[in-house]
Order: structure tokens, then sequence, then C-alpha cells
């Protein structure tokens, strides 16, 4: 895995981390659709 930095305001991390913290976050990305290809 790779470190990334996300900016975001107190209220924002506070409820990141009550969600799960980076595993919420990684698992949200997995289950997210990818957008369509740009041709």
């Amino acid at each position: 895995m790779i470190p990334v930095m996300v900016r975001m305001k107190p209220t924002q991390k506070e409820k990141l981390d009550r969600l799960g913290g980076a595993a919420w976050v990684r698992d949200r990305i997995d289950k997210a659709k990818e957008p369509p290809k740009k041709e």
C-alpha cells in the first residue's frame, strides 16, 4: 500500500474515524464502479 494525503475539515476527520478510517475508504474504493473510459 502507499500513503495518500487528503485535506478535510476536522469534523470530516472525526466522521471518517467513526466510519472506520482508512479501511473504510479502501473498501468504498474497491466497491465503487469504474467511470466510463474516455476515448
